[in-house]
């Protein structure tokens, strides 16, 4: 595969992916050698904005453009894992993202098809693979939830997004023995995350593997485009569900947030820490959007990390991003 001159020099970069390897992936029990192989060899940092390099090999999901996330290592690794892959199989993703678990799945499998819905990110994460060299990866921007029908059947189907129920498409497009790990739950929130095995015509075993909070799966399979963002705005006068010691959001008269206070988004709990670490920068008083979009709370979020001193940024990279990922933190920043 080609090199990349992303984020940290090569030497660095490959010592952190080790690191990253044996205490992220291995030391939580991802035990296939061919898995962690994949995760040594494939360079986070370069699926990452250049501002986010230097936290590539952080245990986190970290954000990306059009308001998407790049997964936490492990989980992807747990999802990877669980296909079983032996390196003849054709492999439909479904949320190419970045494209990073796509690139890890190009070593793992003969062919890989990878949807992803939302246009920019399809043509970055299309270049980014073919820049790199990931040739057996094809990129399509379409609806996942109704799969690629073009190149079915799939011997293993892995999707980053968390639906409501299975898609009778992806199903459908599974072949005999194949694999689909999904999570699913009747909640934006929160999914289990499952593994789908196709024992014959119309027979499917589902076995649970984890919970999970991943992005809503948004298509005519999965949850509406509008449906989930943000569900819940607290009141400053109600105590139930707040987080330690954080501030709660609040409306104003004209129906505007407060700038400086946390927004609750999925009713997702988030840890005092951010709070502590964030507070020192916020600006209350300023009026921002009514109605913030997931995108502007996390350019509003990466903001203020840039504000902070260098020697806290990492640290407030660790208390943020988790949060960012599963949508359950905005810090608004003047």
């Amino acid at each position: 595969m080609a090199s990349t001159t992303f984020g940290p020099d090569k030497e660095s970069s490959l010592r952190e992916r080790e690191r990253m390897v044996e205490l992220q992936l291995a030391r939580r029990g991802i035990s296939d050698p061919r898995v962690l192989d994949a995760f040594r060899a494939v360079p986070r940092e370069a699926f990452l904005p250049p501002e986010l390099a230097e936290f590539a090999y952080r245990d986190t999901p970290l954000p990306i453009a059009a308001g998407q996330t790049i997964s936490q290592p492990y989980i992807v690794a747990v999802t990877v894992e669980a296909l079983g892959l032996r390196g003849a199989e054709r492999v439909l993703e479904i949320g190419t993202g970045s494209g990073y678990a796509a690139a890890i799945l190009g070593r793992l499998a003969k062919e890989v098809f990878t949807i992803e819905r939302l246009e920019p990110l399809a043509d970055e994460a299309g270049e980014r693979l073919a820049r790199l060299g990931y040739r057996n990866v094809h990129v399509l921007c379409a609806d996942g939830t109704l799969g690629w029908p073009d190149h079915a059947p799939y011997d293993a189907i892995a999707v980053a997004a968390g639906g409501p129920e299975l898609p009778k498409a992806l199903l459908a497009q599974l072949a005999p023995g194949g694999r689909l790990v999904i999570p699913v739950g009747p909640d934006v929130a929160s999914q289990e995350l499952v593994r789908v095995v196709r024992e014959g015509n119309q027979h499917f075993r589902r076995e649970p593997i984890m919970s999970v909070r991943f992005v809503p799966l948004i298509g005519e399979q999965g949850w509406p485009e509008e449906g989930g963002v943000i569900r819940k705005v607290m009141k400053r006068s109600e105590g139930k569900g707040t987080w330690p010691g954080a501030k709660q959001v609040w409306r104003s008269d004209e129906g505007g947030i407060a700038a400086g206070d946390l927004i609750s988004l999925n009713d997702e709990p988030a840890p005092s820490s951010a709070r502590a670490l964030l507070e020192p920068v916020m600006r209350v008083g300023r009026r921002v959007t009514p109605q913030p979009s997931l995108e502007e709370a996390r350019w509003h979020c990466r903001r203020t990390i840039g504000a902070l001193p260098s020697r806290l940024r990492g640290l407030a990279a660790e208390a943020t991003y988790p949060i960012t990922r599963s949508a359950a933190l905005a810090t608004l920043t003047r």
